[in-house]
């Protein structure tokens, strides 16, 4: 007996297949400046906004878009974290999202094939895969339209009566299409298109239409903004492309730079126009036509995309692919032309990947982002080391003829919990760090030639010395240094003297740097354990003159950091001996956590871990 597997089985190679190809970018690349935006507009770096904050943030600081995105993506990084790659899975499980309804459109207006072929041209596009591993809202824009296609044609195509749960996804799927996008519009106007022409006018058509009027009049509320965003954003009329010149850019895209082979699958697939008559046929065919038609009038009437923001075209893309589909459907007979042809896209694809068309298309070109340091490769590997920031911590990148943009410097500053910065040699007086600054990361690419290292070196390392070099590969080399007041050994392998709370808080004997007639500057190296971390604890350094009365203190809260610098005001204190002191403490209650020197078995209340001479 033979076992057939389900049709639906073929999607999942499908879905494995852009799952790969996405994988390889989730943390191939740095944040760039509408990622920022997207992290700006959730409140990141102000602890995190709330949905109605977030509706704010966008109306007041970025009206040219949509709310929705920001909202979900903050309810995603509170479950998975604010990282890069973590933001960035959001966008990937709404690409596989896409990917499902693709399918199930194709599938269920003309044939599985129509729909598996779709899917599979979608999972190969470069310009769609990219916009999978970005933590913006263009493949949400993508789904919910295969998303609100899929259930319209649900509900127009069935037999019996819709249930509620099916109306209710309509206008949910609309109104969430246009508060992700502004470009959401064009296909709803292409639905209603097809509504009025290809439906019966009964009772099913006037419920469909009051559906979308409510999701129309759920978008009122935001509708002044989009009228702001649009009266105050820049001109684009030097820029804009031209119809055709729109026609052949998104041909070529949508085919990897392939555009004579994706024209010839498109044309194919128009081809099935003169079978307009047949519902299911005309539905794929006239959402493709019906919304890219007003798009281009849109863009005659008010530029909207130049080569470089043809991001907004994403809105094609499902219908696109399933005209593509029903295009590569007409010569489902020959199968080895349909592997070759597949396979032939998907080569392209790695070439366009790769390509200067797709860095200009995806405006990476205009921000230099190809030559961006590989800021995400060194915030892993500085995060691997493990090796915990001292205080005013810097991590400086060079490299030369790039301003690297601010954004993207505040943001990798979040990250790395240190001040991140690039420095250039025309610009190295930025690079003349003070001794506020313990210690700093020096990440550079040892394979270009035109860095004399040695200029930047004299500059950069003034006030410190080398500790060690973590990272030497061909393509990154990542060094240490520290104050040169400060022994390496005293961040890259601590001598503990000293243990509070059992062994959760250890600290080594302070060293007295820079002392003068009027402060001890004691800097001392911290471990503190997690537990530890989380209880109410303060540090009190309190100096005793020679009788053992106190004639100073200073109290702080422990320190989470590596290294940990205290200036004691001494400037008042007579001629004499003295000590100084060390207690931790519950700051909640005032009670004393017992320490010992670690030489010693009887723990405190009060460790002394200093003498010195006023004279």
């Amino acid at each position: 007996m033979t076992r057939h597997f389900p049709q639906w089985w073929w999607l999942v190679p499908v879905i494995l297949l852009a799952t790969g190809l996405t994988a390889l970018n989730l943390n191939g690349d740095p944040v760039y400046k509408g990622e920022f935006q997207s992290y700006r507009n959730i409140g990141l770096f102000d602890g995190g906004y709330s949905p109605l904050q977030i509706w704010y943030s966008v109306a007041d600081t970025s009206p040219q878009h949509a709310p929705l995105y920001f909202i979900l993506l903050r309810g995603w990084t509170l479950l998975v974290g604010t990282g890069a790659l973590a933001a960035r899975t959001l966008s990937f499980f709404i690409g596989v999202f896409t990917l499902v309804f693709i399918y199930r459109i194709g599938r269920d207006t003309v044939s599985y094939q129509v729909g598996l072929f779709a899917a599979a041209i979608l999972s190969v596009s470069v310009y769609f895969i990219f916009y999978m591993h970005e933590i913006r809202m263009y493949s949400m824009m993508a789904a919910l339209v295969a998303f609100v296609m899929w259930l319209y044609w649900y509900i127009v195509s069935r037999e019996e009566q819709p249930r509620f749960v099916a109306w209710l996804g309509l206008y949910l799927g609309a109104t969430l299409l246009i508060y992700t996008h502004y470009f959401g519009i064009f296909p709803l106007v292409a639905l209603g298109i097809y509504h009025l022409i290809y439906i019966a006018k009964g009772k099913r058509w006037w419920l469909v239409v009051v559906t979308m009027a409510l999701s129309g009049l759920t978008f009122l509320p935001w509708l002044p903004i989009v009228i702001a965003g649009f009266t105050t954003r820049s001109s684009l009329a030097a820029t804009s492309l031209s119809t055709i010149d729109v026609l052949y850019t998104v041909d070529k895209i949508f085919g990897n730079g392939l555009a004579p082979l994706a024209a010839i699958v498109l044309i194919s697939g128009v081809l099935y126009l003169p079978r307009v008559k047949q519902r299911n046929t005309a539905f794929v065919l006239v959402m493709f036509l019906a919304t890219l038609l007003p798009i281009l009038i849109a863009n005659e009437i008010s530029p909207v995309l130049p080569a470089r923001r043809l991001r907004y075209s994403i809105v094609l893309w499902p219908t696109l692919a399933l005209v593509a589909g029903l295009g590569i459907s007409r010569f489902a007979r020959w199968r080895l032309a349909i592997v070759a042809l597949f396979a032939v896209w998907l080569a392209a694809g790695f070439s366009f990947a790769s390509s200067d068309d797709l860095v200009f298309y995806t405006n990476q070109a205009q921000i230099a982002f190809d030559r961006y340091p590989p800021l995400h490769t060194i915030t892993d590997e500085i995060k691997r080391i493990g090796l915990r920031a001292s205080p005013n911590e810097w991590v400086i990148t060079v490299k030369e003829r790039l301003n690297l943009d601010d954004n993207i410097l505040q943001y990798y500053s979040y990250a790395l919990g240190r001040v991140t910065t690039n420095v250039t040699e025309r610009h190295l007086d930025n690079a003349d760090i003070n001794e506020s600054v313990l210690s700093f990361w020096l990440a550079y690419d040892p394979e270009l030639p035109v860095w004399d290292y040695d200029v930047y070196r004299e500059v950069i390392t003034k006030n410190h010395q080398y500790c060690k070099t973590f990272v030497d590969r061909d393509d990154l080399r990542l060094e240490y240094y520290v104050l040169q007041s400060i022994p390496c050994e005293m961040v890259l392998n601590p001598d503990y003297e000293m243990a509070f709370d059992g062994d959760n808080i250890m600290v080594t004997a302070p060293l007295l740097a820079n002392a003068d007639d009027d402060a001890l500057r004691l800097v001392t190296s911290w471990r503190v354990s997690e537990a530890a971390g989380d209880e109410p604890y303060s540090v009190s350094l309190q100096i005793f003159d020679a009788d053992m009365n106190k004639v100073g203190q200073m109290d702080y809260r422990v320190p989470l950091d590596l290294l940990d610098v205290r200036m004691l005001d001494v400037a008042d204190l007579p001629d004499g001996a003295y000590t100084v002191q060390m207690i931790v403490y519950n700051y909640l209650t005032g009670e004393r956590v017992l320490g010992r020197h670690l030489s010693e078995s009887v723990a405190h209340d009060m460790i002394p871990i200093l003498q010195f001479d006023r004279s």
